[in-house]
């Protein structure tokens, strides 16, 4: 049994047979490695009120892993790497998590070398919708719902904004019958996949109709999520998947270097696996991409920076998912599809970012991508070496295009509204 004492920054353990030996390994400076309920991670906290790890290096084959809590999380100069002189890779994520509020911190770290993501995070979550009973009740799977809760709705299709309403009553519902019911949804709507975990059903009652269909995504408002998430001054590298993070109120990435990546930095909600829930205020500044995005990790996209929920509607005007969004001053080389990726998305701003060699392989792509976007301003950007349109706009309304190093015109697909661009020039 593993016991944090926040207060006093303290791990304490509650040792098995061999309890003299451990006593000897654990003193300050050693390496610290716990097995907690079969899963093999430096810690495995629930419902801690913050904590501190500091000047660690950690080799388990799981990582770093919490759930639950509050107040903040800080990882100072943590490493979670494979050991030295071997070639194996850490057997899940550096460093896996989920939180209740609060803010977290990566200041100093480095993680690679993992067979899942480097760093995930997520949030409060979102859950389905299985069945509209009536315009006003639903039965819900999975995340939480109380009365007085405020609802929004989702389109499982395309992430578009259907709604919102308060909880007025809810009920647990116990069925076999129903949570069956529930997997087929999910799987249809995945494509055959199936988390295969039982959920928490409910029936709630809502204060105002809505359009909610079986499959459509819920996210409650009240739902916990970090208040502050930032990653700062970090080596991220070496990874077959990515850096995902999900469900913060404000979120700051700045400074890092990323390197050999698949996914690159995604910032999205990992919908086909039900977690969330959307991001706010999103700001991703002076950081190095090099050689990333070498594969579509998990669908959410081939892009060295993703932001993004599902593909976003035809007409962004009538309400999107993310609020809020600054990629500035980012210098990127060999990526090998896109760069910069932003869909379902208002309030963008793309701004002196240098790109090198974008899709590095396979068909040329837009070097950066906007899908979904209402109201952005892409300025002072650099495109060099790309065999591809440096911008595509799809789907957007009021996108102003100014002083880039790049032709003066994007390539606009089915756009719903403006693309202003003025003052452009070729890049060389």
């Amino acid at each position: 049994m593993v016991v944090v004492d926040a207060a006093k920054r303290r791990i304490t353990a509650t040792l098995g047979k061999r309890g003299a030996i451990w006593t000897r390994i654990y003193q300050p400076g050693a390496l610290l490695a716990f097995r907690i309920h079969g899963s093999p991670v430096l810690l495995s906290a629930r419902r801690v009120n913050g904590c501190t790890l500091q000047d660690l290096d950690v080799y388990t084959e799981s990582g770093i892993g919490w759930g639950g809590g509050t107040g903040a999380w800080n990882f100072l100069r943590v490493k979670g790497i494979r050991r030295p002189g071997t070639s194996r890779l850490m057997g899940a994520g550096g460093c896996q998590m989920s939180s209740y509020g609060g803010s977290v911190l990566f200041d100093g770290c480095e993680f690679s070398n993992t067979a899942d993501d480097l760093i995930d995070y997520g949030g409060g979550g979102l859950f389905m919708n299985v069945r509209r009973d009536s315009p006003r009740e639903l039965l819900l799977w999975g995340g939480s719902a109380a009365v007085g809760d405020s609802l929004d709705f989702y389109t499982h299709a395309d992430f578009r904004v259907t709604g919102s309403a308060k909880v007025m009553a809810v009920r647990e519902v116990q069925s076999a019958t129903e949570q069956a019911e529930a997997h087929d949804v999910a799987k249809r709507i995945n494509k055959g996949r199936d988390t295969g975990e039982s959920r928490v059903l409910r029936r709630v009652t809502l204060d105002r109709d809505v359009l909610a269909e079986a499959g459509d995504f819920v996210e409650n408002d009240n739902a916990n999520r970090a208040d502050r998430f930032t990653i700062r001054n970090c080596f991220l590298h070496d990874s077959g998947v990515r850096v995902m993070v999900q469900g913060f109120k404000h979120g700051r990435f700045e400074n890092n270097r990323f390197e050999r990546i698949s996914g690159g930095l995604t910032l999205t909600c990992d919908a086909w696996w039900w977690e969330g829930p959307t991001t706010q205020d999103v700001f991703v500044r002076d950081n190095v991409f090099t050689d990333t995005t070498f594969r579509d990790a998990w669908g959410t996209g081939k892009a060295a920076i993703i932001v993004s929920a599902g593909d976003g509607p035809a007409d962004p005007t009538g309400g999107v998912a993310l609020h809020g969004v600054t990629i500035t001053g980012n210098t990127i080389t060999r990526s090998s599809h896109a760069a910069i990726f932003i869909s379902n998305a208002s309030d963008v701003v793309v701004r002196g970012n240098t790109i090198t060699d974008a899709s590095a392989l396979g068909t040329p792509v837009g070097a950066i991508q906007l899908r979904s976007v209402d109201r952005a301003i892409v300025t002072g950007n650099r495109v060099i070496g790309h065999r591809g349109p440096e911008l595509t706009v799809r789907d957007s309304h009021a996108v102003r295009v100014t002083a880039n190093n790049f032709p003066a015109l994007p390539a606009a697909t089915a756009d719903t509204g403006s693309s202003v661009a003025t003052g452009n020039s070729a890049s060389k």
